[in-house]
């Protein structure tokens, strides 16, 4: 009874059409990700006369927070005090771990500050610690990098923006679709292109599943179905193969 309602006019109909939409409503994501895969697998040589970005470069004032400040002077004195310890080794341990959970308080502070203050938006990269006053913060959207250095002595930010072409931006959004996971992402565009990203793979393997669907009902076409499919099959097991024998 199944098998004569998959085989009947009514769910062949139904499947052909949402196969065919689904296809031309995911066709603008798939070259995407298609033209993208080729510029990555195939950079052209760069050009120092004619860089992929275009650069500009602004200093501004920045107030630095006095728990920013403390969390400081409170690292280097512990890391001082570490250093000044020969004889303990457990203490030498505990002083250092003080000064470094120290200096990432004082990081983690200044790098919200800033973002907040220089009203810096996109995807935040660069958690490093703060090293000789200084705090260099990378934020990401398409198209544009912003490089922040941030200096808690002089009190100022550098900043540079970095402005990408076409073809480089989408090689971005196809390296980083924003991985779901704990630490990130941490801009609302990421997490949105991250789920993009899913709904894709998701409607790619409805087409194919649905694509099998409509070859298996037309029985006509199963012979040649079967030469293609199987090609398929071998030629991936001989292309992995290949990669893990290979030393």
């Amino acid at each position: 009874m199944v098998k004569n309602f998959l085989f009947s006019k009514v769910p062949y109909q139904i499947n052909r059409q949402l196969h065919l939409y689904v296809g031309i409503f995911l066709s603008p994501f798939l070259i995407l990700f298609a033209i993208s895969t080729i510029v990555m697998n195939h950079p052209s040589p760069r050009d120092p006369d004619n860089p992929k970005f275009t650069e500009t470069t602004k200093v501004v004032p920045l107030s630095i927070p006095t728990l920013v400040t403390d969390n400081i002077k409170l690292a280097r004195d512990k890391l001082a005090e570490a250093r000044s310890i020969t004889n303990n080794p457990e203490a030498k341990k505990a002083a250092n771990q003080a000064g470094r959970q120290a200096n990432n308080k004082a990081a983690s502070a200044l790098t919200e500050h800033a973002l907040k203050e220089l009203e810096l938006e996109g995807e935040l990269f660069a958690f490093g610690p703060i090293r000789n006053n200084k705090k260099r913060i990378t934020v990401m959207v398409p198209g544009r990098t912003t490089i922040a250095t941030l200096d808690v002595e002089k009190k100022e930010a550098s900043i540079q923006y970095r402005k990408f072409n076409f073809i480089d931006t989408m090689s971005y959004l196809h390296r980083n679709p924003g991985p779901h996971k704990t630490k990130g992402p941490n801009w609302e565009g990421s997490k949105l292109w991250g789920w993009t990203a899913d709904i894709t793979v998701y409607l790619t393997l409805f087409l194919t599943l649905s694509g099998l669907y409509l070859w298996w009902v037309l029985k006509a076409e199963r012979k040649v179905g079967f030469i293609f499919m199987g090609t398929g099959f071998l030629s991936f097991a001989l292309i992995t193969y290949a990669l893990l024998a290979s030393p």
